[in-house]
């Protein structure tokens, strides 16, 4: 009687016991995966003549309409990666220190944040100064006022003390290579 009962019913119940654990850890893992995309913000996006950052998760870089992805940069990994490049060299920012400065005042002390960065490209061009301002800006959680007039004095790899308008949109750091 016990054997005909258990076949009867303890293998559907068995099988029933089996799917729900089964679809729960389906539809668990399948929504923890979402999240993890959803939730992605160590990635930024940016474009051409776009000097914003843009979060990988909010933004679809394989969308043609969003214009074209010049920097993608790990804020884990501190890197910028020239995005359309195929051979790609690990190089360092040609800065020794630097400091934000408003009216001959250091206003805060960026050493340790831009020698930290490194650029994967194929070439030699590095990002812009707005790239590298807008990604510390969204990792410290500052916004510089764009209408006040912020130095960036810096010593480059050759050491040659230099000062540059922060929001001056013409200055690249190739410029300290030739300087």
């Amino acid at each position: 009687m016990l054997k005909a009962f258990l076949f009867h019913y303890g293998i559907p119940i068995y099988n029933l016991i089996y799917e729900s654990i089964n679809n729960t850890y389906n539809k668990v893992l399948f929504n923890y995966n979402n999240a993890l995309k959803i939730f992605n913000l160590n990635t930024l996006y940016f474009y051409e003549n776009n000097p914003n950052p843009y979060i990988s998760s909010f933004i679809d870089a394989s969308n043609n309409l969003n214009g074209v992805v010049l920097w993608k940069y790990n804020i884990t990994n501190h890197t910028f990666y020239n995005y359309r490049c195929e051979y790609k060299d690990l190089k360092y920012l040609p800065i020794l220190s630097a400091t934000i400065q408003l009216h001959d005042k250091v206003i805060c002390d960026i050493t340790d944040f831009i020698t930290s960065i490194k650029v994967e490209s194929s070439n030699v061009n590095f990002p812009s100064l707005h790239h590298i301002l807008s990604v510390y800006e969204y990792t410290y959680g500052i916004v510089l006022d764009r209408k006040l007039s912020y130095k960036l004095e810096y010593l480059d790899n050759e050491l040659n003390e230099k000062t540059v308008d922060l929001f001056n949109s013409n200055f690249l750091f190739t410029n300290c290579l030739k300087n």
